[in-house]
């Protein structure tokens, strides 16, 4: 099934009108009479819809259920920001898609420095969760040093990824995943993280790059959290 994102889910039996963006969706999706299509609101909302009517500029639906989904599991992903933006947009997206409910950037030591666009990041978690039907979309937050993030979450079990490590466990309470950009942390950042004293996963064999990492890290603390 097609998604769509929309603001103000109506209610039930309704039909809705699409308009902007979503009815530019509509039209490149090419939806016809009779066609079922989902609507997301990002924040949790889930619609079934039939399309009623379609033509040139215009898309109309009827809601045929709605329902609301809980919040996923308290997962935090920060990632250190990579010198290349198509690396950090690929890390969004998948993490996006792997449900977590919150993905910092880390402005580390050792970023290369680079202007973020926080919309363009926003549109980009936005069509990830649409084409995964997930619920919903992601916090974006920063970019912030390390030590501005382990303040904001001060109360989460900080989880980094370490070849050496543990094999990824469930964890209770809200977890903080950390991932250095390219070079790692400095050792005053290390320093900075060992005070949380952080659980170490082993998520491969050898060194990751960050965009991996994010996403393997992501999944670990995904499928740990499932299995509790």
């Amino acid at each position: 099934m097609d998604w769509l994102r929309i603001d103000g889910i109506p209610e039930l039996h309704r039909e809705i009108a699409f308009t902007g963006e979503t009815l530019r969706h509509a039209a490149a999706l090419r939806l016809r009479p009779g066609e079922s299509v989902g609507l997301l609101d990002g924040r949790g909302t889930v619609a079934q819809c039939v399309v009623t009517a379609s033509a040139k500029g215009s898309c109309t639906v009827r809601v045929m259920s709605i329902r609301h989904e809980m919040l996923p599991a308290d997962i935090t992903i920060a990632i250190g920001v990579p010198d290349n933006r198509d690396r950090l947009e690929f890390a969004l997206e998948k993490c996006t898609e792997l449900g977590a409910r919150r993905i910092v950037l880390l402005e580390c030591q050792r970023s290369q420095r680079q202007s973020i666009r926080l919309d363009r990041l926003q549109q980009k978690a936005e069509a990830a969760m649409l084409q995964c039907g997930r619920a919903w979309t992601p916090e974006l937050v920063g970019p912030i040093s390390v030590q501005a993030c382990l303040d904001m979450f001060e109360t989460a079990t900080v989880v980094v990824g370490d070849q050496h490590g543990e094999q990824p466990s469930a964890v209770s309470g809200p977890l903080l995943l950390m991932v250095g950009p390219e070079g790692g942390f400095t050792d005053d950042e290390r320093a900075r993280i060992d005070v949380r004293t952080p659980r170490a996963w082993r998520i491969g064999e050898h060194r990751l790059r960050t965009e991996t990492a994010a996403v393997v890290l992501t999944a670990a603390a995904t499928m740990a959290s499932s299995s509790e």
